[in-house]
């Protein structure tokens, strides 16, 4: 995921919960992209699961001390014991597609 330039890592390398992934994507609301991949029966979710009925600004984040770009477009990727290396790769693919054709919306 580090790979893909639009995308920021939230999730810290070490001491995590290694199924639960938090990323950002700077310029991009986190609803809009959540629609665009539930389209592609692909779902995920916006902040954590204790805060997702909060609107906004990721409080976690910014208390990390990240920039309000980044507190604002927080994604929550969760994985199970059951996802395939291919779900993974077919995630990545269509989140690209998926970035690269908001981006393209936006301009």
């Amino acid at each position: 995921m580090e790979e893909i330039d639009d995308v920021k890592m939230n999730t810290p390398c070490q001491n995590v919960a290694p199924h639960i992934i938090n990323i950002s994507i700077p310029g991009l609301k986190p609803e809009v992209m959540i629609h665009t991949l539930g389209e592609k029966d692909i779902f995920i979710s916006t902040k954590s699961a204790c805060s997702s009925k909060q609107k906004e600004e990721s409080k976690v984040l910014a208390a990390c001390g990240l920039d309000e770009k980044r507190t604002t477009s927080a994604l929550r990727i969760s994985l199970s014991y059951d996802t395939t290396k291919e779900e993974i790769s077919c995630f990545l693919e269509e989140l690209k597609e998926a970035i690269q054709q908001l981006k393209e919306i936006m301009e």
